[in-house]
């Protein structure tokens, strides 16, 4: 019995209550750190309006909550010292309500389970918010504006965290010192979502000639070196980038209302993503994919900026394999060079899209293997390249006008005039113009071929158009900006809802003859040297300077293998092989890496980049380059 009570006196004395501490006029403490350090775990601490010159560590769960006691929210001043002005170290750590200003980091999270809801972060000196392997925090609704390099940066193993309703805007506008920063960046960050923000004119701005015109060069979400990633229902106006995808797989780029500068998406280096649905705007560059493979780009709405100098290819790829591209409507633009551009690039699909009211054309140049089909192409077309597919792979059972038919198809064409005997909605002549030959045209544009059983089609709808760029917030004179009334965090802007996509015919397959056990296919890309990307036999390289010759393979046979890359023509010393992934190769998948070569003597070189079975030494696929050293 004496035990028992010995017990039940223990638990009744470790349910301690959390207690609610003041800081500031009126309350227990004038400091906030000070109230921190006699806080206990679970404790809230409300902070009255005032200005506060010191450095906060957070180093228990506890709720920091800013008080407008009248004369505006709490500021939080980091006095410019080289040190965060709110460090968070604690898990489960809960701040809301601030101004954060003048730390080196507005807000520094190192650790899990925190939430950084409804503040105003600004004028830091690198990052409005910064996380360094920080898993699974929450920020919401917070405004981030004027920080020097990134508003929100996420660094190695910063995973699963939810960034959504914030204003990212206006980051890293000093100078051109920190040109290419971001509103957000990750890197080597996995897995986290990023929904529902606006950001804003991010980004060093530089002038050019001629006419004096200034170009901002940040971006507004940056994806480098990760996977698993969301990015989804945001707005982004007048970044350099919108978004932009680096060595990264498995991201997704959804819903988005992008409007950029320069670039809206861009997709380098980069394999397996989706970028979907989102409405494209303004800039020279829609969507690019550059060394891009097994990416999908799927139901965007993309359009031109106009009379823009730099409106000029709406989508692109260049150096890219194995993308599908399926209906996505690229329109409206009067100031476009191509609409849509394939460049050096094999092996992808086209199907379902539709080019209209643009001033540009389709144009393939130095690209062969990809196959198009099921296409609108009203603004004209042009292939300079040879071995490319204008018809599906196989027949397919598809309604036109209420009849049920059976045939390979191909795509509309503006000028195609030839006549349909049998009114199976193909024509009944090829279509042969500008390199380009398609035996089954198409009579109508591609939306009159549905599925058996579909209902009545209807007509493509009219791309959203550009977002309206809200003024800037005014600074304040003095170096602490004025504290601000209370401020819920801001509504979320919803993107223009996307209209279900027009089902698009699955081809009945083609049986392809025997493959053979053991191939590989060493495709001929592109080279990189000092900031430009041509083949490499364009280049006058010099002495001592390095230039990079990108890799790819593909494994093409039916069974697993492995690989090894070998360099002839140029002393071993001047070159140096680097792949991504040397494992086991899957058959149809692939492997990419790049040789960097710095040449010594001036000459003219003929350099071999072989790929070799480990397993079949005989099966090897070798091509041949020409370097130049000036």
């Amino acid at each position: 019995m004496c035990t028992l009570l010995v017990a039940s006196l223990s638990l009744t004395s470790m349910n301690v209550t959390a207690q609610t501490i003041t800081v500031g006029p009126g309350g227990q403490y004038s400091s906030i750190q000070t109230a921190i350090n006699n806080a206990a775990a679970g404790d809230v601490i409300n902070v009255n309006s005032g200005t506060y010159k010191e450095n906060v560590n957070i180093n228990k769960r506890i709720t920091l909550r800013g008080v407008d006691t009248g004369s505006g929210r709490p500021v939080i001043d980091g006095m410019l010292n080289g040190r965060d002005a709110v460090s968070i170290t604690a898990s489960g750590a809960w701040i809301e309500n601030f101004v954060v200003t003048r730390g080196k980091s507005g807000i520094s999270v190192a650790t899990t389970g925190v939430t950084i809801k409804g503040n105003t972060i600004r004028d830091n000196s690198e990052y409005g918010i910064s996380l360094y392997q920080a898993s699974g925090n929450k920020i919401l609704g917070n405004s981030i504006w004027y920080n020097k390099i990134d508003g929100i940066i996420l660094q190695r193993s910063s995973d699963n965290n939810l960034i959504s309703g914030n204003d990212v805007s206006y980051n890293a506008q000093s100078s051109v010192e920190y040109e290419n920063k971001n509103a957000v960046k990750l890197y080597q960050s996995n897995g986290n979502v990023i929904s529902d923000n606006t950001m804003k004119q991010n980004g060093g701005t530089i002038t050019r000639q001629p006419g004096n015109r200034v170009y901002r060069l940040g971006d507004g979400v940056q994806l480098y070196e990760t996977r698993d990633n969301v990015v989804k229902n945001n707005v982004m106006i007048d970044d350099h980038y919108a978004v932009w995808i680096y060595k990264s797989t498995n991201c997704t780029v959804t819903g988005n209302v992008a409007s950029g500068e320069y670039y809206n998406i861009m997709v380098e280096q980069s394999h397996r993503n989706t970028i979907a649905d989102n409405t494209v705007s303004k800039g020279g560059r829609g969507i690019w994919l550059d060394y891009a493979s097994y990416n999908t780009v799927r139901g965007n709405k993309v359009s031109g900026g106009g009379n823009s100098e730099w409106s000029t290819y709406l989508v692109t790829l260049s150096n890219a394999w194995y993308n599908t591209l399926e209906e996505n409507v690229i329109s409206d633009s009067s100031y476009v060079y191509n609409a849509l551009w394939l460049t050096n690039s094999s092996y992808n699909t086209l199907k379902g899209n539709r080019i209209a009211n643009t001033g540009g054309p389709l144009m393939i140049d130095s690209s062969k293997n990809n196959r198009l089909y099921l296409n609108d192409f009203l603004d004209g077309v042009s292939s300079g390249g040879s071995g490319n597919y204008w018809t599906s792979p196989g027949t397919m059972t598809y309604q036109y006008n209420g009849v049920t038919y059976t045939s390979t198809v191909g795509n509309k064409y503006k000028d195609y005039s030839g006549q349909d005997a049998n009114r199976n909605g193909i024509g009944d002549t090829s279509y042969s113009k500008n390199g380009v030959s398609d035996a089954y045209p198409l009579m109508q544009t591609h939306d009159r071929y549905l599925p058996p059983g579909s209902a009545t089609p209807t007509p493509t709808p009219a791309p959203t158009s550009t977002p309206t760029v809200t003024p800037k917030p005014t600074l304040a004179p003095t170096p602490t900006p004025t504290p601000k009334p209370t401020a819920t965090p801001k509504p979320t802007v919803t993107p223009t809802a996307t209209p279900a996509p027009t089902p698009i015919l699955t081809p009945t397959p083609v049986p392809v003859p025997g493959t053979p056990d053991y191939s590989v296919d060493n495709m001929r890309t592109m080279a990189s040297y000092e900031g430009k990307v041509k083949r490499m036999e364009q280049f006058n390289v010099a002495p001592g300077k390095s230039l990079t010759q990108e890799i790819y393979y593909k494994n093409i046979g039916a069974k697993p293998d492995t690989y090894a890359i070998y360099v002839s023509g140029i002393p071993a010393s001047w070159y140096k092989v680097t792949m991504y992934e040397d494992s086991l190769v899957q058959p149809l998948d692939f492997r990419y890496g790049y040789v960097t070569i710095t040449p010594t003597t001036r000459g003219t070189y003929h350099v071999n980049i072989q790929v070799k079975s480990t397993t079949h030494p005989e099966i090897q696929d070798t091509v041949n380059y020409e370097l130049r050293v000036k």
